[in-house]
């Protein structure tokens, strides 16, 4: 070992690059390269070989069984293919439905075109490079709205009267790409007086998608995380993993993970949601469900009472609450996100901290 760092020294590395170097390797280990036959072993036990999943299996008994264009992107390699002009297709749009059933696949990301991506484009317009071996990643797991979908409904409207025309956005699924790079990706409405923090920096050797999860699998490898969070096992115990002594939810506890943070947040959200509406001319109750059409007022019916203030604190509720991984994709912008929509709502922060936006 002293003899390789004294031939890396003459090579004129800097001690600093060099402890940089030993640390990545400390962190991440080894990761020698699967076999075909290992990948294949691993892609079989993942969630995108579920052909069983409704993400794949939904449109089995439509007529025809087929994946339809807005969806076949994400949905079936045939469709991600399409997207890319893998087929000789016009790149950037799906321009056919793609068989339904079937999954996301080898070729999905080893392809002639897709195996070398570096790009991707977000909902929110953000246009990120230098990606690979990221991107494709990036290209699905980014939802189909952003907060500045909400900003366009919103747009010349008075924040406090219901208008009649306006409707949720759903995100449709876990953004986690865009949370990943916070103000950036603009994965939630971002209110216009405040900042917001950038891509998450996790550590050397923990900033992309597959130094957390298995690249094939895509099960998160904790034992990795121990080289920094020694009481880390399992998956459940990056839960309790904290950073800050701040006591962000105001709940006087600084010792619980950051994930409980962002829950007691969340909680806290839905209930200035709730009392601002109730609050409003005739505008009633609501209550929120996991599933569409996610919020519902007192009849069970889809909640239409909005104004546009409501409607932009709505819409970081759900992407809160999609994203489960986001305590540890980026804690800093969800718990951004959250303050500031109670904050527009009742004001009353007078016992939590803002995360800070350095």
């Amino acid at each position: 070992m002293i003899h390789s760092l004294s031939r890396l020294r003459r090579l004129g590395l800097s001690l600093a690059l060099l402890l940089t170097l030993l640390l990545l390797a400390a962190c991440t280990g080894l990761r020698p390269a699967l076999s075909d036959e290992a990948a294949q072993a691993a892609w079989d036990l993942s969630a995108h070989a579920d052909s069983a999943s409704p993400s794949f299996a939904r449109w089995g008994n439509s007529d025809p069984p087929a994946v339809p264009v807005n969806c076949a992107k994400c949905h079936s390699t045939p469709g991600y293919l399409d997207f890319h002009g893998v087929d000789g297709s016009e790149p950037g749009v799906v321009s056919n439905p793609a068989p339904a059933g079937t999954t996301v696949e080898c070729q999905a990301c080893h392809s002639e075109k897709t195996d070398t991506l570096a790009r991707a484009t977000l909902p929110s317009g953000a246009e990120l490079k230098g990606l690979w071996p990221n991107a494709n990643c990036y290209e699905c797991h980014q939802g189909r709205t952003a907060g500045s979908t909400v900003e366009q409904a919103i747009a010349g409207l008075e924040l406090d009267r219901v208008n009649a025309d306006l409707s949720f956005s759903n995100i449709h699924s876990n953004a986690a790409g865009p949370i990943v790079q916070g103000g950036v990706g603009g994965a939630g409405y971002q209110y216009a007086d405040r900042e917001y923090s950038g891509f998450f920096r996790h550590a050397p050797g923990f900033n992309g998608c597959s130094d957390c999860h298995d690249a094939h699998r895509l099960e998160l490898t904790p034992q990795q995380c121990r080289a920094c969070h020694a009481s880390v096992r399992t998956v459940e115990d990056l839960r309790d993993v904290r950073v800050s002594n701040l006591d962000f939810d105001g709940d006087g506890n600084v010792r619980e993970g950051i994930a409980a943070e962002i829950e007691t947040l969340h909680a806290r959200l839905l209930q200035a949601m709730q009392h601002y509406a109730a609050e409003l001319p005739d505008a009633g109750g609501f209550s929120y469900t996991p599933n569409s059409p996610f919020f519902v007022d007192d009849q069970g019916q889809s909640f239409s009472q909005w104004t546009p203030r409501l409607l932009r604190a709505a819409y970081n509720y759900r992407v809160v609450d999609i994203s489960p991984g986001s305590y540890a994709h980026n804690p800093t912008y969800v718990l951004q996100l959250l303050y500031d929509s109670i904050d527009d709502l009742d004001g009353d922060l007078r016992r939590s901290e803002r995360a800070s936006a350095d």
